[in-house]
């Protein structure tokens, strides 16, 4: 691949990351009691949790990201047979 297109796939990656840190450092906020300590991440993201439109709206581009940033490497390596030396 060229260097510019690894590159904005690399910033990509960058932003999905970013994308899913905030719905874990903020959604928290929309979720009265909730407990970091006793309860885990997929809490803010229950079916019925208070957070779930928040959550949805800050992780929003880790799905579109991470899809377009990582199906270069898994097209790339879905070829390369485990019998085969490297």
């Amino acid at each position: 691949m060229k260097k510019a297109v690894l590159q904005k796939l690399g910033l990509l990656g960058v932003v999905s990351l970013l994308s899913y840190t905030a719905a874990v450092v903020f959604s928290p906020l929309a979720y009265p009691g909730y407990n970091p300590m006793a309860q885990a991440v997929s809490d803010l993201s229950a079916a019925n949790a208070p957070s779930l439109s928040l959550w949805n709206r800050l992780r929003a581009f880790y799905n579109v990201c991470e899809e377009v940033f990582s199906r270069p490497f898994s097209l790339g390596t879905a070829s390369v047979s485990c019998a085969q030396p490297l």
